[in-house]
């Protein structure tokens, strides 16, 4: 048996998804695009096969970006779109890259601020209004790709899309259009289980799929075969028949279930002595976050520790910002978390030196329930304070980020700051173009004020309903500004707050009616 129990080497049981994907490549590469949407159950093999895919892909001469969605809330917008692009946009010289943005280059530097280190005679785009500013935007983001693709074909790779803001889910909508002709290939993986009707994807995919460009590939469960195999690859034993079919029986299938529930047989040495079924499922811990829970009570308490510590930043974690929160210092830190590594449990991330991801999102989020609420609630004022400290001579690309912690440590006394960090965050995705990040931002600085009572607190309040229903104006949703900007309109009335009052008239642009001079008193 090995002693490290780590990721299986090759791809298991997904021979026909993955030929699919191999042929949309061809197709692709011959000028016809296509997006592939992979969808499945926590843990059932969509990143792992989006992985598999993306090497074939560079094998062909592809060029291969990835985005992938933050699962812990507090990405900037677009965020799996600014990841990727930002790759595009560095992996190319000055020229190809002003040739490939075109007329674009302005729309595209306002969420990719590496287009303006690159090309600094690119300016800010010129002022229009919001739906006009969104749509070329979007455009030259499409035309980026397809330009891009014209010379090598392109892969782009969304992840974890269940987790994307709803501006990122109108720009996918808006390039799968542009797909027809263009040498592109984007697959994009979502767990369907996180999709309720009002979900931004949820409501994105019927009109995804009316695209020609569009194919669906749902994952499964493991059959038997492929259990046994993934069993063997994990742990080196060839395992019993008996045991194969309790593990597939209380699994699933599901790869991650298999995989955790083979290291765990294996480390407590079972896996070879298990020869009854029935014993068997007895033994194994019901749901995969009890499996997961009894895998990390194994590992040295500091490594356990330290990974709980981590899964407060979310599923991707940086070394500074760890050793900041752990007071260990980066060589301690790595010495630790070796041991992770080798369990499988983390990653660190290639070309990304310092920066560390969880295997699967059910690990961090294991490690982060574990936590009980009142620490977690310090943890995320000391991770709020860390990110301050680190970045406090550029914050801007982080608000949405700090804003997160900050309204996750309200209750210790950190609302005030929340209500801040929110403002700020949803005043820039004002900026950015991303209406409905910037009113989920407002919305969650209005909840923190609640909570902050500040001095002046009806006027921060009036002021951010005002915000708010600015966002909803520019998002079309006209009706809901409409009850927004008639709250603040009140509370304007009511202070004598002039200004405020005119904003609210002018934001809703002559559906609303104020009285000026009863305001004015």
């Amino acid at each position: 048996m090995r002693d490290r129990l780590g990721a299986p080497p090759v791809l298991v049981g997904r021979d026909g998804e993955l030929g699919e994907l191999l042929a949309g490549m061809d197709d692709a590469a011959s000028g016809s695009g296509r997006l592939f949407l992979l969808a499945g159950d926590p843990g059932i093999g969509k990143s792992r096969l989006a992985g598999e895919a993306a090497a074939h892909a560079r094998d062909r001469g592809f060029t291969v970006a990835w985005g992938r969605c933050w699962e812990a809330d507090g990405a900037p917008a677009y965020w799996p779109w600014v990841q990727a692009l930002r790759a595009l946009v560095r992996g190319v010289g000055s020229d190809q890259l002003r040739a490939q943005l075109g007329a674009g280059a302005p729309f595209v530097g306002q969420i990719v601020a590496e287009v303006a280190e690159i090309l600094p005679e690119v300016g800010p785009p010129p002022p229009m209004d919001a739906e006009a500013a969104r749509f070329r935007l979007f455009d030259a983001v499409a035309a980026f790709l397809r330009n891009a693709g014209a010379g090598r074909p392109l892969m782009l790779v969304l992840d974890d899309l269940h987790a994307a803001d709803a501006p990122s889910i109108l720009l996918l909508r808006f390039a799968a259009r542009e797909l027809g002709d263009a040498r592109v290939l984007v697959l994009g993986a979502y767990r369907g289980i996180e999709l309720d009707r009002g979900h931004p994807l949820a409501v994105a995919l019927a009109e995804l799929s009316r695209e020609p460009a569009t194919r669906h590939v749902p994952l499964s469960g493991l059959e038997e075969a492929g259990v046994a195999r993934l069993i063997q690859e994990i742990t080196g034993v060839v395992p019993r028949d008996g045991v194969v079919a309790a593990v597939h029986r209380d699994t699933e299938g599901n790869p991650l279930f298999v995989g955790e529930v083979a290291r765990l047989l294996a480390a407590e040495g079972r896996l070879e002595r298990a020869g009854d079924p029935a014993g068997l499922a007895l033994t194994i811990p019901e749901g995969i976050r009890a499996v997961i829970g009894r895998r990390v009570a194994r590992l040295p308490e500091p490594c356990g520790r330290v990974l709980g510590l981590a899964a407060v930043f979310g599923r991707e974690f940086w070394l500074p910002l760890l050793e900041q929160l752990s007071g260990l210092s980066a060589g301690e830190l790595l010495d630790v978390l070796d041991d992770a590594i080798a369990a499988g449990m983390v990653a660190a991330m290639p070309g990304a030196p310092g920066r560390f991801r969880f295997s699967h999102a059910l690990i961090r989020d294991t490690l982060y329930e574990a936590i009980p609420a009142g620490r977690r609630v310090r943890l995320h004022q000391q991770a709020g304070e860390a990110l301050e400290a680190f970045y406090q001579q550029d914050l801007d690309p982080h608000l949405a980020e700090l804003a997160h912690h900050f309204f996750e440590a309200a209750a210790g006394g950190e609302a005030g700051k929340a209500v801040g960090y929110a403002e700020r965050a949803g005043r820039r995705a004002l900026a950015l173009l991303a209406y409905e990040e910037a009113a989920r931002l407002f919305k969650m600085a209005l909840a923190a004020l609640s909570l902050a009572r500040p001095p002046g607190e009806d006027q921060t309040r009036c002021r951010l309903l005002l915000a708010l229903g600015d966002a909803l104006t520019r998002m079309g949703e006209r009706e809901a500004a409409r009850e927004e900007l008639r709250l603040a309109a009140d509370i304007a009335r009511r202070y004598r707050m002039v200004e405020e009052l005119g904003q609210a008239a002018l934001t809703y642009a002559g559906r609303f009616t104020f009285d000026h001079q009863r305001a004015a008193g």
